[in-house]
């Protein structure tokens, strides 16, 4: 017993190193294991979010879509005041789709992949005359916001 203590004294400085050595790969394969599992739950995360945008997006598209006020709006014909009131609510609806899509891409909650998909979508969609001025007219109403500029002038650039 006394020979194995006076051995571990003499190489103290053997074991020291090794056991540092040891603790550092140790640590790194725990560093390595945490930063895999941030990823996956990342990629997680991002899946379950593209599948609900994907089906909102659906179910909001088919109720805009369907409303001939849009069309007409798309196409660039007149509107009556009331089809204007009734535009500004499809109008609101999209515009915060949008802005929940811009966000999302913001916090790394999609890929920018996806997102730029949507982005071509929304910088598209508000350059026809009637969309464009209904924007405006939102804006001075306070229906479209400081965080739904950003978004314009981010993504439309």
């Amino acid at each position: 017993m006394l020979s194995i203590l006076a051995r571990l004294k003499r190489h103290k400085d053997e074991i020291g190193s090794a056991c540092a050595i040891i603790g550092i790969l140790v640590a790194s394969a725990g560093f390595y294991l945490t930063i895999s599992q941030v990823k996956a739950t990342k990629e997680a995360l991002q899946a379950s979010n593209v599948y609900e945008i994907q089906r909102d997006a659906r179910e909001l598209i088919s109720e805009v879509t369907t409303e001939s006020i849009v069309r007409k709006a798309i196409r660039g014909e007149p509107l009556e005041d009331s089809e204007n009131e009734k535009l500004r609510t499809h109008l609101w609806k999209l515009n915060n789709f949008y802005l929940s899509v811009f966000r999302q891409a913001k916090a790394g909650g999609i890929s920018n992949d996806f997102a730029s998909a949507f982005q071509r979508d929304f910088c598209d969609f508000i350059t026809y005359p009637n969309i464009d001025r209904t924007w405006a007219e939102m804006g001075r109403t306070g229906l479209v916001g400081k965080a739904h500029n950003e978004m314009k002038a981010e993504w439309c650039k």
